[in-house]
């Protein structure tokens, strides 16, 4: 809420963007911070205009249905939505092949566990990831696990996980 509160009151921003995210996947939710956070904004800032789209993979609504109806809505047209597809996939790839270059760097391997909303919030964590970087360890964020490993790790317990993020 404080990132939404700064851009609509201190920035000023016209529109805010505040998806609710109910489920990434088809078997578990997300987290009840991000499912209510559209919610608390809406309350509390009434009079911001804001897009307020629903992510819910369990009822067959992915992420890139609502970002293609957010850039619909935005005046974009169906290939400026194609083209950002394709540049965010691209990203993400960049991404996820620097993980693996620094798994090739020097120092000892540190987990670090949390919520991505904590984890890579360089403020709200006073820029943990990079500070551990600095003093010479390669950390690994459960992103960076293979699914498979992810899936294997899970498949002694008892019964499934019910959020997404607790994998």
């Amino acid at each position: 809420f404080g990132h939404a509160f700064y851009l609509a009151e201190e920035v000023g921003c016209d529109l805010l963007f505040v998806p609710q995210l109910v489920s990434l996947e088809e078997e578990a939710f997300t987290c009840p911070k991000l499912m209510g956070l559209p919610d608390v904004v809406r309350s509390l800032l009434p009079r911001k205009k804001a897009i307020m789209l629903r992510v819910d993979a369990r009822a067959g609504r992915s992420w890139w249905q609502a970002m293609r109806e957010v850039t619909l809505l935005l005046g974009g047209d169906k290939r400026a939505f194609a083209r950002a597809r394709q540049a965010a996939l691209a990203a993400q790839k960049r991404y996820e092949e620097g993980f693996r270059q620094s798994e090739k760097g020097g120092g000892p391997y540190l987990a670090v566990l949390g919520h991505p909303y904590c984890l890579y919030d360089r403020f709200l964590n006073m820029d943990l990831l990079f500070r551990l970087a600095r003093a010479g360890y390669r950390t690994i964020t459960p992103e960076m696990l293979p699914a498979a490993a992810v899936g294997q790790g899970l498949a002694g317990l008892e019964k499934p996980l019910f959020w997404s993020f607790g994998r």
